[in-house]
């Protein structure tokens, strides 16, 4: 720079070199993730991005969920300090965290582990930084909003804080099914075509929710979304302005979603949840795979609240053997005869049947409420029920029913008819 003050100020004549110090600026959240607590005992590290120097100390302030701006009753904002003593202790407590998640992921290769939220505190912010760049964290042990309002460089200068400037960390979402929809070892059965299977679901969180599941029959697997689950009187926050959070809280629900799934397909049937999200856009894996895994190296379903397993079975059939309109079943006079009923397509995890069959003495009743009724019991390991008659008349069944199979035949089916005096008969009607 020249300068020419004329006769006053000579000593400034010359040319002379001014250093322009870029501003330095600061950044809460620079990559927008979204951070959420797994109670009990769970921390998160929100990220300060702070460029053209060293922060000295982070000042931000506190606000509960419940908090709502201008409204008594609603909590109280706190405002914190950190020095740079306590950052560089922020710092080796997350290092710790990242190196014992490692340990652990480590040592669980090859096994199921449960889902841990500490993955959160690992979320990569601009892992390779420019030399003019610096990354501090702020430890958030309880849900709220944080809001950065000051940083100090070494030399005790604010720097320029960049907007949005403010971050809410909520619970993490859950959904789990109820303990009404968790059946028991009769529970887990049902026969193709038995109308639906209603499962109910248990979900948590900040609205509005999506729920990400999955069907597997027989290892073919679908994946379906609930979408925008929330209370019809919920507000959404609307605008831009970064103060919509201590405007309006965000304070987690809890929702009861109904899934009614047909039983249509024959075999081992499993529904997975798999992720929740809530309205901030934090994803919680549920299953991770576990449960698939499961079914094609064990055939089972481990013990699971996300997780509901049945096995649909085909619906039995029965009828008389052996005897027919031209095939009558012969009886002597002061005798027995044996009769053979048939089970047919019926699932021996449905066994073992009681058949209901009905006794018609006249041979005339059109309404089985006339009739006289008799209950047999099959084996376990038979498809067959062989009993014996010895008085004349229609032998009609009237229901089968197993472990989870209960058929009504409300009309005859197949009967035993008089033929002649000598004979009878099993027929269609």
């Amino acid at each position: 720079m020249l300068y020419d003050g004329g006769n006053k100020d000579q000593h400034l004549l010359g040319q002379h070199t001014v250093h322009m110090s870029p501003i330095s600026t600061a950044e809460l959240n620079p990559e927008s993730h979204p951070f959420c607590l797994s109670p009990p005992g769970y921390a998160v590290f929100i990220p300060v991005l702070v460029n053209g120097t060293a922060p000295s100390s982070i000042r931000y302030s506190f606000a509960p969920l419940t908090y709502i701006e201008g409204q008594s009753g609603t909590g109280r904002v706190e405002h914190i300090e950190i020095n740079s003593k306590e950052l560089k202790a922020m710092a080796q407590a997350r290092l710790d965290g990242l190196l014992q998640v490692t340990r652990t992921t480590n040592t669980a290769q090859g096994e199921f582990d449960e889902y841990d939220d500490e993955d959160d505190e690992a979320i990569p912010v601009r892992s390779r930084l420019p030399t003019t760049e610096s990354l501090s964290h702020v430890r958030i042990a309880k849900p709220g909003s944080i809001r950065l309002e000051r940083v100090l460089d070494s030399s005790g200068v604010a720097v320029k804080l960049v907007h949005p400037s403010e971050v809410t960390i909520v619970p993490c979402p859950t959904a789990q099914y109820t303990d009404a929809s968790l059946p028991g070892p009769e529970g887990a059965i049902r026969c193709a075509g038995d109308n639906y299977l209603d499962l109910d679901i248990d979900i948590r969180g900040v609205p509005p929710l999506s729920l990400r599941w999955s069907k597997d029959v027989n290892g073919r697997r679908e994946t379906f979304f609930v979408d925008s689950i929330e209370d019809s009187n919920t507000a959404r926050p609307t605008g831009d302005s970064h103060d919509i959070i201590r405007s309006q809280p965000r304070i987690p629900q809890r929702f009861k979603v109904p899934l009614s799934l047909a039983i249509d397909t024959l075999g081992q049937a499993t529904f997975i949840l798999e992720s929740i999200i809530d309205g901030l856009g934090n994803v919680v894996p549920l299953d991770q795979g576990k449960t698939s895994e499961a079914l094609r190296n064990h055939g089972v379903v481990p013990d699971s609240k996300t997780a509901r397993s049945l096995s649909i079975l085909a619906r039995p059939s029965i009828s008389f053997r052996n005897c027919g309109a031209g095939n009558p079943a012969a009886l002597l006079i002061d005798s027995e005869t044996l009769l053979t009923l048939a089970i047919n397509d019926g699932d021996a995890l449905d066994a073992p049947w009681d058949v209901q069959v009905a006794y018609d003495p006249s041979g005339n009743s059109h309404t089985l409420a006339n009739l006289q009724n008799r209950t047999l019991q099959s084996k376990s390991d038979t498809k067959e029920l062989k009993f014996g008659v010895g008085a004349p008349g229609d032998y009609t069944i009237t229901s089968i029913k197993g472990k989870v199979s209960n058929i009504q035949m409300p009309t005859v089916i197949w009967s035993l008819n008089i033929y002649a005096v000598l004979r009878w008969r099993c027929a269609f009607s």
